[in-house]
């Protein structure tokens, strides 16, 4: 049953994908933003803040790691100053169904939240790639996979009754997709 599912899971969000660019515009995504009140002393930590956020909005696991630029330094040039500018502390929080996002600067009296939750079909796309999944369902998307390879090369094995020419054409056919693999640099 539960590779049934992932099959239809896999099935439907590869169409998806396969037609993004039609289907985007019907991809509904709900994105909120709101001020959550920050405590008057502010975080001493990137830890401490985290957990603060984690119980103030209710969220389950941890923090994932942000795609994108760097940290900007902390101190700027002001004239020929140099300027410590005040700790920053982000939080980014994502499933395949939502994002959370939560910002703050020492000396704010509120933490910056950005709430997304996705629609159906994106959420079956970030499950296709098994994106902020957890390690169950890439366990269950690979073990999927390694069941198509087997069910490919056995009905292939089947197909050839292993005979001669029949052999010989798999083995062609699999030394020519072996050979432009290579040659494309995919392996």
């Amino acid at each position: 049953m539960a590779g049934a599912a992932a099959g239809v899971i896999i099935g439907i969000s590869g169409i998806t994908l396969n037609h993004r660019a039609v289907l985007s515009g019907r991809l509904p995504t709900d994105i909120t933003s709101f001020q959550v009140n920050a405590p008057a002393d502010g975080f001493a930590s990137q830890a401490e803040f985290e957990r603060f956020v984690q119980v103030s909005l209710a969220l389950n696991g941890p923090t994932r790691e942000r795609r994108g630029p760097a940290p900007r330094s902390s101190a700027v040039e002001l004239g020929d100053r140099l300027v410590q500018q005040p700790p920053r502390f982000d939080a980014y929080y994502a499933s395949a169904r939502e994002v959370v996002e939560a910002s703050f600067v020492n000396g704010n009296r509120y933490i910056d939240v950005v709430h997304t939750e996705r629609g159906f079909f994106s959420t079956l796309n970030r499950l296709h790639l098994a994106s902020n999944t957890g390690p169950v369902w890439v366990a269950i998307v690979d073990a999927f996979s390694g069941a198509l390879v087997v069910f490919s090369i056995t009905g292939l094995l089947l197909w050839s009754r292993l005979t001669g020419p029949r052999l010989l054409a798999i083995g062609l056919a699999s030394s020519m997709l072996l050979g432009t693999v290579y040659y494309a640099g995919i392996l």
